[in-house]
């Protein structure tokens, strides 16, 4: 892994960098899981992705960017950048693996036709079974807005958070109607 011309992916030679990445990547016969930094990518998946930051060039000289991992292992074992609107996709379902053999190119409606086909989907109808993530049911949903409006002063939202355990703001975004907003 360590002959991959860097100039070609941009990347600028650091004495022992390559060989850090690599410490990171807990290896075995399976995935190779990455031990490094990581980060929630978004809101609605409970997805977490590594990240570390790469030596590059800039017009100002020597600089870092942040790269997602898996996309950097991808360019490390294939010596090319990937390709304008390419996705670095997991065979292995696992978001912190790194293993070149469990990466490829795909795209975003690759990516999606993946996790319907897999069972990952997290949108969409949620009337049948509740997805895994949700923390409340609809009609624990009901019962929160009828204990807060269903007095005078209504339940206080920090009794409701403790109830239900789930934070303050997600009380009130449930009162507001920023979430759950399709619950009578």
């Amino acid at each position: 892994m360590g002959t991959t011309p860097f100039h070609d992916l941009g990347i600028r030679p650091v004495t022992g960098w390559l060989e850090k990445f690599w410490a990171h990547a807990q290896k075995s016969d399976g995935c190779w899981n990455w031990t490094g930094r990581k980060r929630r990518m978004n809101t609605v998946t409970p997805d977490v992705y590594g990240q570390v930051e790469v030596p590059v060039y800039s017009s100002r000289g020597p600089a870092w960017r942040v790269e997602r991992i898996h996309r950097l292992a991808w360019e490390l074992a294939n010596g090319q950048r990937v390709p304008n609107g390419g996705w670095v996709l997991h065979s292995c379902d696992n978001s912190n693996c790194v293993r070149p053999e469990h990466l490829r190119i795909g795209t975003p409606q690759d990516n999606s036709a993946d996790r319907q086909a897999r069972g990952r989907w997290k949108t969409g109808n949620h009337k049948g079974h509740p997805p895994t993530y949700w923390k409340v049911t609809p009609d624990q949903v009901r019962d929160i807005r009828a204990a807060y409006q269903g007095f005078r002063k209504g339940t206080p939202m920090r009794l409701l958070s403790e109830q239900y355990g789930i934070s303050e703001a997600a009380i009130y975004d449930i009162i507001k109607r920023k979430t759950w907003r399709h619950v009578a």
